[in-house]
């Protein structure tokens, strides 16, 4: 009977320890069980592994190791190296790792999209021809994971994973679920996580941090789904190091990202349009909580370009012509207010362009020229009184 139980209990345990591994060195590393796996022969117990009852477990005075095996019939508690392990009695289930516990309800056939390395896998070898089902049980297990600081860490240093994400959410336009859950999986692998953030920016700068902001700009994402990229967005600006390289306005060569964000402003939907500004706000460049329900975000965006156009002397002309397009297309859509200083400034370089006296950064283009008499228009057509333009055009 004995001899059965001992059987019983080693087809048991090796059921539960497929389902959990302990990968020290990532993902690429020889892994093992996190439940110890006994048998009649000492064996050593490896970091992390979970000892089930009723094994006897010693440290070999040698190695210093700690080592386990089934207990024996000749075993006698004359041994003084062997301490009988006595826990509670567990369910299969209850020695999975905490994280898991959750996932139950998932289909038999999927229980191995529960660990990291099967949900991994079937994120890279996803194509367009793939079940979506099984897809979309392995973002739900990295999702779980992501938030952990260490399966952030693995996510962001493969070199392929978030890659292969977003070429997933491209391919996947039209089902919001997926893409949605993607870009949560890697703003929560990033978010608070600097060694993450590392790791990502290494990987991906020259690549799929550019198609975030694409992907805002093609206008083709749902409200929620550009919420979610602006969560990826918002937790690379938390790291000092990437913000003062794309979000420096103090330097106009470290612009970038915070250009690129004022680009699409005005075509975002109301939940991303209150994210960004909650990125501002945490990054020090808007005052006022955006949380606060009376604070419309398009009248709080629009006061904060006009400060940041008639304040600023540091941006070169393709960002200052963006900033200020931007802020027009806002005030042609949204009845707005419009400061003096602000209408004071727009007043001072209306003139000197039509005088051709500014200062210019570059070679005067053909699309220099419209911009200008773009600006001049805007002066009293979207920020004044348009009768005041006739008077304007009749002294050019």
């Amino acid at each position: 009977m004995k001899l059965l139980s001992h059987v019983l209990l080693v087809l048991a345990l090796s059921l539960v320890a497929k389902a959990a591994l302990i990968c020290p060195d990532g993902v690429n590393s020889e892994c093992y069980p996190q439940t110890f796996e006994p048998s009649k022969n000492w064996q050593v117990i490896r970091e992390g592994q979970q000892i089930p009852a009723g094994l006897h477990v010693r440290v070999n005075l040698e190695t210093g190791e700690q080592e386990a095996r089934l207990l024996l019939s000749e075993d006698t508690q004359e041994h003084s190296e062997l301490v009988l392990v006595e826990q509670p009695e567990e369910k299969p289930e209850d020695l999975l790792p905490s994280r898991f516990r959750t996932k139950q309800a998932l289909l038999a056939g999927d229980v191995n999209l529960l660990e990291y390395e099967s949900a991994v896998h079937e994120v890279l070898q996803y194509t367009e021809n793939s079940d979506t089902r099984k897809l979309e049980s392995a973002l739900d297990t990295l999702i779980e994971l992501s938030h952990d600081i260490d399966y952030g860490v693995e996510l962001a240093s493969h070199p392929k994973v978030f890659r292969s994400m977003k070429e997933i959410a491209e391919l996947q336009t039209a089902n919001d679920n997926i893409s949605e859950k993607i870009y949560r999986i890697m703003g929560a692998s990033l978010r608070n996580n600097p060694e993450a953030v590392t790791h990502f920016v290494q990987n991906n700068e020259s690549g799929l941090i550019p198609e975030l902001y694409r992907m805002l700009s093609m206008g083709q994402a749902s409200d929620l789904v550009q919420k979610r990229i602006l969560g990826v967005i918002h937790a690379l600006f938390m790291d000092s190091t990437y913000a003062a390289t794309n979000l420096n306005t103090d330097n106009a060569r470290y612009t970038e990202g915070l250009t690129s964000l004022i680009a699409v402003f005005p075509r975002m939907g109301d939940a991303a349009k209150e994210r960004l500004m909650l990125i501002l706000t945490d990054l020090s460049l808007f005052g006022a909580d955006p949380g606060d329900s009376t604070i419309d975000a398009n009248k709080a965006f629009s006061a904060f370009l006009q400060r940041l156009l008639h304040q600023q002397a540091m941006f070169l002309e393709p960002q200052f012509q963006t900033m200020f397009r931007s802020l027009a297309e806002l005030h042609q859509s949204e009845d707005l207010p419009v400061s003096q200083d602000f209408l004071h400034w727009l007043s001072k370089q209306a003139e000197e362009r039509k005088s051709a006296i500014r200062q210019r950064d570059q070679v005067y283009t053909d699309a220099d020229a419209d911009f200008d008499s773009f600006l001049t228009a805007a002066r009293h057509f979207i920020f004044g009184n348009p009768n005041a333009a006739r008077k304007t055009y009749d002294e050019l």
